[in-house]
Order: structure tokens, then sequence, then C-alpha cells
């Protein structure tokens, strides 16, 4: 066992949350307002939502997860072959594919969602794939952005040292028009 993990945690516990949604209450008033909390909280939990079937009662909650999801800019994946709601959504997605995944997931691999002919194991092999090619794109903007960044400082730094008759506020506008970044060179935190 991990010493960094409390008694009855295991390394699972990093990467899946299992919430249960009990099913008889007292007060059928407050039921589908508990349900969208519920479902709500569990969405901004999550770095992706995996979007399956969505029978015709509910499908409207699948919708409204979609939704939730959107808002919350959480990577939406729609198994589009288990029907219904989850269909609904995939066609959404296609139609706008280059929004929802922009130059992180192939066409081909997406349409895998859809195809119904897969058997359980692929679908679920396409799910893996689309987060793996998300997970890489996003580390991909994170270093292209680090490199930015020390750029920015670089830039700023060779300013300072050649033009000393420029004010600081001076230096940081020029580095931020050429670079998109702003610099503050006191804290060397960065914008």
């Amino acid at each position: 066992m991990d010493r960094g993990r409390n008694i009855g945690q295991s390394a699972i516990d990093d990467h899946l949350v299992l919430k249960p949604f009990p099913r008889h209450f007292h007060d059928r008033r407050n039921t589908t307002a508990f349900y969208r909390e519920r479902r709500d909280a569990l969405i901004a939990t999550c770095g992706f939502v995996i979007l399956i079937g969505g029978t015709d009662a509910d499908c409207d909650q699948l919708l409204q997860d979609f939704e939730a999801a959107r808002k919350l800019k959480k990577i939406p994946i729609p198994l589009g072959a288990t029907g219904s709601g989850a269909e609904q959504i995939w066609r959404t997605i296609q139609q706008r594919f280059r929004v929802f995944y922009p130059d992180t997931v192939s066409l081909e691999l997406f349409e895998q969602l859809k195809d119904s002919s897969l058997d359980n194991h692929k679908l679920v092999d396409a799910v893996f794939s689309i987060i793996q090619k998300v997970r890489e794109w996003e580390a991909r903007a994170k270093y292209e952005k680090f490199l930015k960044t020390s750029d920015a400082v670089e830039i700023y730094e060779m300013l300072k040292s050649e033009y000393q008759s420029l004010s600081e506020y001076e230096l940081e506008d020029i580095v931020e028009e050429v670079t998109g970044i702003w610099v503050d060179p006191e804290s060397q935190d960065h914008m």
C-alpha cells in the first residue's frame, strides 16, 4: 500500500469517482433538483464526460449532462452507438467537430463511437484513445505556452539590457505585443 494514501484508499481512487444516486426519497418534490445538483457536481470534478445511451425517460437528463459539460468546459465523449440521447449528442458534436476537438482527435477515431458493429472492447478502446489524444494535446499546449513564457522573459531581459532608456512599462508593453504574454519584471509572474 502507498504510504501517502489513507486506509481504504486505492490507486483507482485517483482516477475514478463513484457517487451513488439514492432511489427512494421521502419528499418526491426535491428528487429532480437533487439529481441535477448531484450530476452537475459530479461533472465538475472530471475532465471528460462519457455519455451513454439515454432511454426516452433519461434522454433529457443526458442532454442536460452534455450542456453542463459544455458550460464547465469538460470534454464530452458520446457513445453514439448506444443510441438515443448519446446518438443525438454524437451528431451535434460531429456537426461542429473541430469546435469540440480542435486538432486533437481524428474524425475517423470519433466516428468509431457511433459504429454499432464494434464490440464493447473496441468502443472502450476508442474512448481511451480519445482521452489519450486530448491529454497529449493539452500537454503539448501547456509546453508551448511554457516556451512562449520563457521566450517572453528572455525578450524582456534582452530589451532591458539593450534599451535602458525604456521604462519597465514600455518594456512590458513591447513584450506583450510581440508574444501575447504579460511579464511582471518584479515577480517574474506571467499572465
